[in-house]
């Protein structure tokens, strides 16, 4: 372990945080703050550093460090069990780009600058800070990401297809590719899933079949830290999803969920959000009748690192 990570890392177990008194239930809902990424000991970080400011500043060596404080989880008890920790996305980067292999274990941060997070999530642009001033190269602080439905729909390439099987019926494929995040998909907290969901209906609209699957992180928490499963999609891989089609179908029809958190945890731990915890970001129907089999029909998604 170098110096970087260090730094870069609590280490600190979350079963030894004590209550925080100024802990404000109305903060909960605003996410990232200036302070969260630029307020470290009472300095001010910052992309360029000033001597001439009225508070202490200090210029960091990379965006992309500030991102690893929250975005890389070190296991260093005795009762962990992973490679890719919760909210492990740096370690998932590593995975994606063969720099690290299986999915259990531990992992440690090597290089800040190979990881891109700023460069994909933080799109960069020139315009003045204050008014009247001049203009100069920042970055977007919108953070672009699992609560963004159209950045999700970037990343992900699906193509929906029916055929004729060599025994004579009808095939439906959905085929799934993470062509656009450097991490897993989905990343972040292990509440947040894809959900895929292939059906046949008949002429009436009635459900015939149908078929769903999960694209999750499963961990055991108590009373060991242990992956079970991880069904995400790395970077650059594909997943087909079938279903036999009835005879008697007319329709049949594939969708792709995003979840922020599911809805039976959102009912248990009582939280009330003020946007929607999940979002279509994959939804194509295909009427089949009883002609021939169609071809492929793509989207949304594409390439975008």
């Amino acid at each position: 372990m170098n110096s970087t990570t260090l730094n870069l890392v609590q280490k600190r177990p979350v079963s030894s945080l004590a209550p925080n008194p100024d802990f404000d239930p109305a903060l909960k809902q605003e996410g990232v703050t200036c302070a969260g990424c630029h307020l470290r000991e009472g300095r001010i970080l910052g992309p360029r550093g000033s001597p001439n400011a009225p508070h202490p500043v200090e210029k960091f060596s990379d965006a992309n460090a500030l991102c690893m404080r929250c975005h890389v989880v070190q296991g260093e008890r005795w009762d962990t069990f992973y490679r890719l920790p919760p909210c492990g996305t740096i370690a998932e980067i590593e995975v994606g780009q063969g720099r690290l292999k299986g999915r259990s274990g531990e992992y440690l941060v090597r290089s800040p600058a190979a990881a891109g997070c700023v460069q994909c999530h933080m799109p960069a642009l020139e315009r003045p800070l204050v008014e009247g001033g001049s203009a100069r190269l920042v970055r977007r602080h919108t953070w672009r990401g699992g609560h963004d439905p159209q950045m999700v729909r970037s990343a992900l390439t699906a193509s929906f297809s029916d055929s004729i099987a060599s025994g004579g019926g009808r095939i439906a494929a959905l085929v799934l590719e993470n062509t656009g995040a450097a991490h897993f998909l989905p990343t972040g907290t292990p509440d947040r899933h894809l959900t895929v969901r292939l059906r046949a209906l008949d002429a009436g609209g009635r459900v015939l079949r149908e078929t769903t699957d999960t694209l999750e992180r499963t961990i055991l928490w108590r009373p060991f830290i242990v992956d079970l499963w991880d069904t995400r999609l790395a970077w650059g891989e594909r997943r087909r999803y079938t279903l036999d089609v009835p005879a008697r179908a007319a329709t049949i029809e594939a969708q792709v969920r995003y979840h922020l958190l599911a809805e039976s945890r959102r009912k248990r731990i009582g939280y009330e959000p003020t946007a929607p915890i999940s979002y279509v970001v994959f939804d194509q129907r295909r009427d089949i009748g009883l002609g021939t089999a169609g071809g492929s029909q793509s989207g949304p998604g594409g390439p975008k690192r």
